[in-house]
């Protein structure tokens, strides 16, 4: 694929994905390329013009697996497993995406989409679970049975939820 070729279809698709896009269904490029060729679209473009479109659709057309369209998740994941990437690029690429996380607050993202009730009945059933979850590793840490985490270890879960919570960006 060639070089502006690839980095406008990157641009794109993360847009896509980054807008919350990926649920999109996208025309396979070559299905788009067969119908214009079928209306008489190409007919003014020279031969070596018209191989040269047609094998750049054809490299394009790849990431859809034959299917005449496909959401632009499925497209995007096709396209990663495919490229080729060092070492040190998926290292600069994880680079990126950490910078990224850590100026972004998932958690208020979250909320905020979700709308405050929602939101609020989330986190409580969100902390209900997790607490639970900390008392079973705690009962099978201690070989317990189930009422007889110490009040030590909950009061101690509760100060680190309660320090957790207070940590939000």
């Amino acid at each position: 694929m060639r070089e502006q070729q690839a980095k406008d279809f990157w641009s794109a698709y993360l847009k896509l994905i980054l807008r919350k896009g990926q649920e999109t269904t996208i025309v396979n490029p070559f299905e788009e390329f067969r119908d214009s060729v079928a209306k008489g679209g190409y007919e003014s473009v020279s031969d070596e013009e018209y191989a040269n479109i047609y094998d750049q659709v054809e490299e394009l057309s790849v990431f859809w697996q034959q299917r005449p369209k496909e959401s632009v998740a499925h497209i995007v994941i096709e396209a990663l497993s495919r490229t080729h990437l060092y070492e040190d690029e998926i290292q600069d690429i994880a680079g990126i995406l950490a910078e990224a996380s850590e100026r972004t607050n998932y958690t208020q993202q979250m909320l905020q989409e979700m709308g405050a009730e929602e939101a609020e009945k989330r986190m409580a059933d969100r902390k209900k679970q997790n607490f639970r979850r900390c008392r079973r590793i705690i009962r099978k840490k201690n070989g317990s049975k189930r009422n007889t985490v110490s009040k030590v270890s909950t009061k101690k879960h509760h100060s680190m939820t309660q320090t957790t919570a207070g940590h939000q960006s």
